[in-house]
């Protein structure tokens, strides 16, 4: 990842994010960027950590930490602002 741009990285993270959701939901294609994942049922929790975790192998960066939680990655839009806050230029 470390020789892709900032944009790369992030198209990438939304690749990951849409097959994680399309892996847990038959819903993919009627899910707007700020639809609540896990209230919605779109994923299960466990489905979310996954996604973490998917998403932090995909960067080589973690993303949750004491500061940070998993209120960031409530929706796909909070999810992508977060990592574009992280990933550097």
């Amino acid at each position: 990842m470390n020789n892709m741009n900032k944009k790369e990285q992030l198209e990438m993270a939304k690749e990951t994010i849409e097959k994680v959701i399309l892996n847990n939901s038959e819903l993919t294609s009627m899910i707007g960027p700020d639809e609540e994942l896990v209230d919605s049922k779109i994923l299960s929790s466990l489905a979310l950590v996954e996604l973490v975790f998917s998403l932090e192998e995909l960067l080589g960066k973690q993303i949750i930490n004491d500061d940070v939680g998993f209120e960031q990655f409530t929706t796909v839009n909070k999810i992508l602002t977060h990592l574009e806050s992280i990933i550097e230029e």
